[in-house]
């Protein structure tokens, strides 16, 4: 207890302290009762301003100049506000189900085929569940993410087709769709701050507490939700997308509608957008296009329809006719 507390910050020491005592009464080992932290004496991170934030310079610098994988994951994490572990459990599957109002596919290969002949915005649709908290949420991801999803994608398969060590020669639906462990996407991370010259933000040096890298997973997962709200993206929304508990009585009582919240991640876009401008948004294929002018047409039709019969019916009324 002491070591955690010497050498780590608050909210670290009582974490792993937490998991040590469910190791503990896991396997039905009695330990003594443990004496809570003093907060006063706790080492702390300098709080996290707005300013510490990367910018969209930055983060446009950060894609120039990483590999296909990374290119991918800054804009998805950037544009979706998923963490680190839930963007890692994806699988390809989850993205061409993501993206099936565009393709109506189910091999991978198609799917990405028509998504690419697609000329309007691609925001995938993602039904997911926090690893953390077990909670369901719905979020997006920008057009350009998508399409760096889609390369990287197509890059991972050549490499396969290509490299005569491995069986399978093309991936399939139940692959990782960001090929990355955990730790290595840390270390991923680290070499962009570090070639950009970002350094840390959150040091405490009179605690000798050293801060975080300012590019980092979970600084996007910031990015996100401080750029949309900029952008004027209500909080609650923002917490949908994100997974948070909005209270337990709203959790309980309130449930986010999908298209509503579409229509308002697509009119703040523009706040989590890194590389390009938010083009005019076509939300379905041109399949689905051409089905709903067809149903506007016909809608129209029976409008002026009834106002036919109604002025009709007021005619008779009138013994006018």
């Amino acid at each position: 207890m002491n070591y955690c507390k010497d050498n780590m910050t608050i909210n670290s020491a009582k974490h792993y302290l937490k998991l040590v005592k469910i190791f503990y009464h896991h396997h039905e080992i009695e330990i003594h009762k443990l004496p809570r932290f003093n907060d006063k004496n706790a080492k702390v991170r300098s709080p996290i301003q707005t300013s510490d934030l990367p910018t969209k310079e930055i983060l446009c610098e950060a894609v120039e100049i990483a590999d296909p994988l990374m290119q991918a994951l800054i804009l998805f994490l950037a544009s979706s506000g998923m963490s680190k572990i839930d963007a890692l459990s994806l699988t390809i599957q989850d993205f061409i189900d993501a993206t099936s109002r565009y393709h109506n596919s189910k091999d991978w290969k198609t799917a990405i085929e028509k998504m690419k002949e697609f000329e309007g915005e691609i925001i995938p649709v993602w039904h997911s569940r926090r690893k953390k908290t077990n909670k369901f949420f719905i979020t997006f991801n920008s057009d350009e993410a998508t399409r760096f999803m889609i390369h990287y994608l197509e890059y991972r398969n050549e490499k396969l087709r290509y490299n005569p060590k491995n069986k399978n020669k093309t991936l399939k639906p139940t692959d990782q769709l960001f090929k990355v462990s955990e730790q290595y996407f840390s270390v991923k991370f680290q070499q962009l701050n570090d070639a950009l010259g970002l350094g840390t933000i959150g040091d405490n040096p009179d605690d000798g507490v050293k801060g975080y890298n300012r590019l980092r997973g979970h600084i996007l997962r910031k990015f996100h939700a401080s750029s949309l709200e900029k952008a004027g993206m209500d909080i609650y929304s923002i917490n949908v997308m994100q997974g948070k508990s909005n209270g337990s009585v709203n959790d309980v009582y309130f449930f986010a509608d999908e298209e509503v919240l579409l229509e308002k991640y697509i009119n703040a876009m523009d706040g989590v957008l890194i590389l390009s401008e938010v083009k005019e948004y076509d939300r379905y294929s041109p399949e689905f296009a051409e089905l709903e002018n067809e149903n506007k047409v016909l809608k129209d039709e029976i409008d002026d329809l009834k106002g036919d019969i109604d002025n009709i019916k007021a005619l008779l009324k009138s013994n006018r006719i």
